[in-house]
């Protein structure tokens, strides 16, 4: 889901979700925080998507898990991924591997595995960027022709205008598919009111962000419209741990 990995590039507004877009953001991780997402895409509840991560400093650095189902019980893909990141100064590097799976009623699992391998910049005072490089590791074998999952390859770039202001833009290509571009910007009020807009510019699609903190507890309440398909509405619940 795109509406949650702009923040990967910043120390500011990363949140339990930025690293699955890029692992390099485990390196900054001081506290344990977890975070739980649930959207309906297009409002199609076969097409219901479920993610819970979580993080936690270690090592010098920071590990983090995700886990991810979407579907029903006739057709469904779910994944399961481990990483870790570490903090070289202006430069973080993190690595997470995945296990993935696709079920289908009547013919059974396949089963697939991918790693990614990030890097984030942070050459100077309010402004980051990242690269990432995504690869299956295994070749699906069928009784005609071999399948492989493509790869994909991810820049990010962040500029935190103030303690309250963040933009992002993301250029992500999977291979066979033309460049999908996302742009962003994320406001937040007192560590209390969260606000975002954003588009995908691969399929036209606005989105939009709000959200109240209380706490160490986050809740944000999401909406992305596509012009043909229509409504994929969201709920994300996010937890962070005290410094």
């Amino acid at each position: 889901s795109v509406y949650q990995t702009g923040n990967a590039c910043s120390d500011q507004f990363a949140d339990a979700f930025s690293f699955t877009a890029n692992p390099a953001v485990l390196g900054i991780a001081k506290v344990f925080s977890m975070g739980l997402s649930m959207e309906r895409k297009w409002m199609l509840k076969e097409l219901d998507f479920y993610r819970l991560a979580g993080s936690f400093p270690a090592g010098g650095g920071g590990i983090g898990l995700d886990f991810h189902y979407t579907g029903d019980p006739v057709y469904n893909e779910s994944s399961l991924a481990a990483g870790y990141g570490r903090n070289l100064g202006k430069v973080s590097a993190g690595i997470l591997f995945r296990s993935e799976m696709d079920h289908a009623a009547g013919y059974g699992n396949k089963t697939d595995g991918s790693v990614m391998l990030g890097i984030r910049f942070h050459p100077v005072e309010r402004f980051y960027a990242g690269l990432v490089l995504s690869n299956s590791i295994f070749e699906r074998k069928e009784q005609v022709n071999p399948e492989k999952a493509a790869d994909n390859y991810n820049m990010g770039l962040g500029y935190e205008a103030s303690s309250f202001v963040f933009i992002s833009v993301q250029f992500i290509k999977e291979a066979g598919i033309p460049l999908n571009t996302v742009t962003c910007i994320d406001y937040r009020w007192n560590d209390q009111f969260f606000a975002s807009l954003g588009i995908e510019m691969g399929s036209a699609s606005p989105y939009a962000k709000a959200g109240w903190g209380k706490g160490q507890l986050r809740v944000e309440l999401f909406a992305a419209y596509h012009a043909v398909l229509g409504f994929t509405p969201g709920l994300v619940l996010l937890w962070k741990g005290k410094e």
